[in-house]
Formats: structure tokens, sequence, C-alpha cells
């Protein structure tokens, strides 16, 4: 949510750290240091509820570094009985596919560093990873078939 206020007064802020500099704590007026320049640094959930504020999202800080947002504990998101989760991402008119999945899935993934590997087990319910080359080949001859 703080991200979320910080986007949507950008403006604001950028107009204090230009005019205002008693205000702002460290003496850096560089270009490289404008609250501008943090715009794509942070990480923000997808919870906008309102497409407008989610395009000003993307537009601002990218799809890069937006999840799927559900406001869980509480009963305010996107959730049933009212919507489906994510529906908003997934009802978007503009967005491809692949930026829908990393909306929705592989974004959260960069964020907690893991990878779509790491949540695919085979038969045995043993991590990619563990298995050795010949259990490898034969899961993926099954496959295959």
């Amino acid at each position: 949510m703080v991200a979320d206020l910080f986007l949507h007064t950008i403006g604001r802020i950028q107009h204090g750290y230009n005019c205002r500099p008693d205000l702002v704590q460290i003496n850096l007026h560089e270009e490289e240091e404008s609250p501008y320049q943090w715009l794509g640094h942070f990480w923000i959930d997808s919870l906008f509820l309102d497409n407008d504020a989610f395009d000003y999202a993307l537009k601002k800080i990218g799809n890069d570094r937006i999840c799927l947002g559900t406001d869980y504990p509480f009963p305010l998101g996107e959730c049933y009985p009212f919507k489906k989760c994510g529906q908003l991402i997934e009802n978007h008119q503009t967005l491809t596919f692949e930026i829908k999945e990393k909306l929705l899935f592989y974004n959260v993934l960069q964020f907690i560093g893991k990878n779509e590997k790491d949540f695919i087990f085979n038969d045995n319910n043993q991590n990619d990873d563990d298995m050795n080359i010949n259990d490898k080949n034969k899961t993926n001859n099954n496959i295959i078939k």
C-alpha cells in the first residue's frame, strides 16, 4: 500500500524535492537521486480495483515489478464471492498473454527468489535438481509419450 501511495503522489513528492530542499533529510539534488528515479525499484501488488489506476501503475512502474495482490488477510480484495483473484489482470484488454503470466505468476517468483522448476515435482515427489540424469531421462520420455 505504501508503494501505491508513493506512485500516486510522485508528482507532489518530486515537486517538494525540487522546491523545498529544507524538507529533504539529505542534501541530494542530483537527477539520479530524484524521486522519479525510484519508480521501478520496488515491488507493488496489482490490487488497484480500478483499470485506470492499474494502467497508470503499469505506465510508471512497468510490468516487471507488479505482482498479483489479494489483500489477504483483509476481506476487501478482488476475490470470491464478487470477483476471481487476478480478474483485473486476466480481463485486461491490452495486456499480452506473456505480460499477464508475469503479473499473475512469474514476477512473484522473482520477488521470492525462486523459479518455476522449484515447484514442479515428478511422480516420486522429487525436485528436478534432486534427480539423477537417468531419472530425468525416464521422466522426460514419459512426458513425450
